[in-house]
């Protein structure tokens, strides 16, 4: 049961677990919502043990993507919260391609990528630009790659402007997608992504898996 596994909102998980984040920084987004999105990644990270069973990244992405933070770099919550909280917002296009496409080359295209399970967190409010410039990577092509190294996908939108089949098409199952109607209620949403999330490490792991209280 849920409940039996976070009683409160102390707790961390200490699953076995990589959380590589793909941060929203197109122009749609809107500056104060682009730190919304950054507290929901921070509160999401917090519920982990960095450092210790636990890593995390971000890829901020809108015309171009950049890894911005880079995993393992940051081992504590506080040193973590602090890069985010540094990430400029860039105002472009939206380009999930490109962010999906970074993730694999970055992450999981080496031959030990599958040591531990790692869990893309797409964040986004809206549609997916097929720009040119920089050339368009077909989004299924980079699916398929990540799942092929046992990627787990979860989709957060953020509004009513999203592209519904294309988020089925990135995540395996509609239950990896979370849909937040408002940027305000991005936020609400991280503990129970965050929850959601330790559950499925645990299954994956379950012989590293604990539950302590900090």
């Amino acid at each position: 049961m849920l409940h039996s596994i976070y009683s409160s909102a102390s707790e961390k998980c200490q699953a076995q677990l990589d959380l590589i984040f793909l941060l929203d920084a197109s122009g749609s987004v809107g500056a104060d919502n682009y730190d919304k999105e950054k507290d929901f990644i921070k509160i999401v990270t917090s519920r982990y043990e960095l450092g210790t069973t636990s890593q995390a990244a971000v890829i901020a992405f809108s015309t171009i993507a950049s890894n911005a933070v880079p995993l393992g770099s940051k081992n504590t919550a506080l040193s973590f919260a602090s890069a985010v909280d540094n990430i400029p917002y860039d105002r472009g296009y939206t380009r999930i391609d490109r962010a999906l496409r970074l993730a694999y080359d970055e992450y999981f295209s080496s031959e030990d990528s599958n040591e531990t399970q790692k869990l893309v967190i797409l964040l986004t409010d809206g549609k997916q630009n097929r720009w040119d410039d920089p050339p368009y990577i077909p989004i299924a092509d980079t699916v398929q790659l990540l799942r092929s190294k046992a990627a787990r996908i979860y989709a957060v939108t953020i509004g009513n402007n999203i592209d519904m089949s294309a988020m089925r098409n990135v995540t395996e199952e509609d239950d990896d997608i979370f849909r937040a109607t408002e940027f305000n209620d991005l936020v609400a949403k991280a503990d129970s992504i965050s929850k959601t999330s330790c559950v499925d490490a645990r299954e994956l792991f379950p012989f590293v898996y604990t539950v302590s209280c900090k």
